[in-house]
């Protein structure tokens, strides 16, 4: 993750572009704390399927696999969305300086 700081003195920017930033910062956070939250969930969803179907033999052996696959997918789709939020951040943060 980059660690860069910015920094700037609220008084002197523009309510705006300041507003702009917390709001994406806002959304950023969102998108960490919900990614964070969905891969901790899936993650143990496929630990129970994993046991289900390995250790207990309950569940076919293909129920892991769509698992996985649901576990893979999302876990795609929720990091790009933090990225995305990322991305919209730094580059509301790099026009507060203009």
């Amino acid at each position: 993750m980059n660690t860069a700081v910015v920094s700037f003195r609220a008084s002197d920017a523009n309510r705006g572009k300041v507003k702009d930033v917390l709001g994406k910062h806002f959304e950023y956070e969102q998108a960490r704390a919900f990614r964070a939250i969905v891969l901790w969930r899936l993650s143990v969803i496929v630990l129970v399927v994993w046991a289900l179907s390995r250790g207990m033999h309950i569940l076919p052996e293909q129920a892991l696999t769509v698992a996985l696959a649901v576990f893979g997918i999302a876990a795609g789709i929720v990091i790009l969305f933090e990225r995305r939020a990322r991305s919209r951040l730094f580059r509301t943060v790099a026009e507060i300086q203009d």
